[in-house]
């Protein structure tokens, strides 16, 4: 029942973001967006994306100040229903001009639902890794990145300082924190389950530290994985264990499953919770509040190869579909200048650009981290499962077998058999 009431959901909203697919004509959709209505005689260029339009506005203001006879329309989809509503609209061979996506982005190429803009000059003001995902397995590119994303643990300073603790470096030493907390009266670790990804970004962060890069295997073996040479189960059975330590403590409970991230977000500002993941898309947000915070990388136990979860943020690309076939790629070009990357990096304190040429200051609050990341030591499973599945269906498939671990009715083999499963139901078939 409840599966149903969620799929009509996400169907309604697509039905309703509709008036901004390809063909969406004059008139602007009278949606939450940027940009207002589009004046008399001015083509909309649609747009959809889970970035909230804070982080947008002054991308889409740049870009608008520079296209002529077209104006673009940046429309916000809750993430959680946002791959559903894409790829309804897409499958329909209809959508929005300019596609966004992240870890799906091979996918949409996969589809055949973008234009190949290998040839465009812009596309090689970008370096390699940032074109990883919107490029395809004969070298075409069909996208270009926003920015650079990355996922670590925020830290109150003053709550470690209280407790005469240091941001952990390895596993041991978060589990050691974590206790000292608990033992303290403080809830050391918030995640809100119910609908956030950040228990997820933690497994993940684990594996890319414990298992990718802890000398036990290299990310070869997930491209494996992505082909169905390998399975999960047998070889992460161990890894995965070690993590649930957090679960088996308490430091990640069942009263989290009834918690949304929005939620956590207050509860560490005002020093409830001493830790929780996120990144730089919430800097502002914590830096706005007053309070003392800094950010630690994912831990494995090697603290001298410590690495971050992260790569290519949203892709931009255009739908093959489009109505509006030269606005969209007027608009595209605009998101592949300088002005408009350097927009959109600003936006995000914290993040990275793989624009060449246009580096970011790092604010004080991300010193601990800084080493690592001009390291280049920012990785992510997902992003090498995408070269032959739609990653965020296994990511969701993750999301939901992490929330029956945390109820205590997933096992480890169970989680890590689920994945399989789902892995051999989506790879792309030949």
């Amino acid at each position: 029942m409840n599966k149903k009431i969620i799929l009509l959901g996400a169907l309604i909203t697509a039905f309703m973001i509709g008036g901004c697919s390809s063909g969406s004509g004059n008139a602007g959709t009278g949606n939450e967006s940027s940009g207002g209505q589009a004046s008399k005689g001015t083509k909309t260029i649609s747009m959809i994306g889970w970035y909230e339009e804070g982080i947008m506005n002054d991308a889409i203001t740049k870009i608008n100040e520079s296209l002529d006879g077209y104006k673009l329309e940046y429309t916000f989809v809750n993430l959680k229903q946002y791959n559903n509503v894409l790829s309804t609209q897409l499958a329909a061979g209809e959508g929005p001009d300019i596609v966004m996506d992240g870890a799906s982005f091979p996918a949409r190429i996969k589809a055949g639902n973008l234009i190949d803009i290998s040839n465009e000059a812009y596309v090689a003001d970008f370096n390699e890794a940032g074109l990883a995902l919107s490029t395809s397995a004969n070298g075409k590119v069909y996208g270009i990145p926003a920015y650079g994303w990355y996922s670590g643990v925020w830290y109150n300073k003053e709550i470690f300082a209280k407790y005469n603790l240091t941001p952990p470096q390895t596993f041991d030493e978060l589990l050691a924190v974590s206790q000292t907390l608990t033992d303290n009266g403080v809830q050391p670790l918030g995640f809100g389950l119910s609908d956030s990804d950040t228990a997820w970004h933690s497994l993940i962060g684990y594996l890319e530290n414990a298992y990718y890069n802890g000398g036990k295997a290299t990310t070869a073996f997930d491209t494996q994985f992505a082909k169905g040479e390998t399975t999960l189960s047998g070889h992460l059975n161990s890894y995965v264990d070690e993590w649930a330590q957090l679960i088996d403590k308490g430091f990640i409970n069942e009263k989290m499953l009834g918690i949304s991230g929005e939620q956590v977000i207050p509860e560490f500002i005002s020093g409830e919770i001493a830790m929780f993941n996120g990144g730089p898309w919430q800097y502002t947000q914590l830096k706005e509040s007053g309070m003392e915070f800094g950010m630690f990388s994912h831990v494995g136990n090697d603290k001298d190869n410590r690495w971050l979860v992260g790569g290519p943020a949203a892709n931009f690309g255009i739908n093959k579909n489009s109505e509006n076939m030269e606005g969209a790629k007027a608009a595209l070009k605009l998101f592949g200048s300088k002005e408009v990357q350097q927009s959109i990096l600003k936006s995000n304190p914290g993040g990275f650009s793989y624009f060449k040429g246009l580096d970011s200051e790092l604010p004080e609050e991300y010193s601990a981290i800084k080493e690592i990341l001009e390291a280049g030591r920012v990785g992510v499973s997902w992003d090498r499962w995408g070269t032959n599945m739609p990653a965020q269906s296994l990511i969701d498939e993750g999301l939901k077998q992490l929330q029956g671990m945390v109820a205590g009715m997933t096992t480890t083999e169970q989680f890590l058999k689920a994945m399989d499963d789902k892995a051999n139901l989506i790879r792309y078939k030949d």
